[in-house]
């Protein structure tokens, strides 16, 4: 990981905000998903194997590995979203597509109080 103080929190606030400012545009998600691995941090993976799979150059393996990514670091990924996404129930599933949350399912009254708070969430934009 980075030290404080060389930088990379801003750079990675900046790239996020390019992400969420134009949802649409790959070429963003992939310059993110460059600065993550070099960092070590897993979504960079899943963005660049997400990215891949959309555009028709997905192995077995590699959803494989999705699927691996997902279930270990969903939670920390959703941040403040976590508390009101349910990630898989008996009558949905939430997804991500091309490192995000693309598909969210929001189960039960009590979340959806807890929706409220996190509506300003940038992230709802991709």
């Amino acid at each position: 990981m980075t030290k404080s103080g060389d930088g990379a929190p801003r750079l990675h606030e900046e790239l996020l905000a390019a992400v969420y400012a134009n949802p649409t545009d790959d070429s963003a998600r992939l310059v993110l998903a460059d600065f993550l691995i070099e960092r070590g941090d897993p979504r960079g993976e899943l963005i660049t194997l997400q990215i891949q799979r959309r555009n028709g150059g997905s192995t077995e393996a590699a959803l494989a590995r999705e699927t691996e990514l997902i279930e270990e670091h969903a939670t920390e990924w959703l941040g403040r979203l976590a508390p009101v996404i349910t990630l898989r129930s008996n009558d949905a599933v939430s997804t991500f597509e091309r490192g995000f949350l693309a598909v969210a399912f929001i189960a039960g009254k009590g979340e959806l109080t807890s929706c409220a708070l996190v509506l300003d969430d940038p992230s709802w934009a991709v």
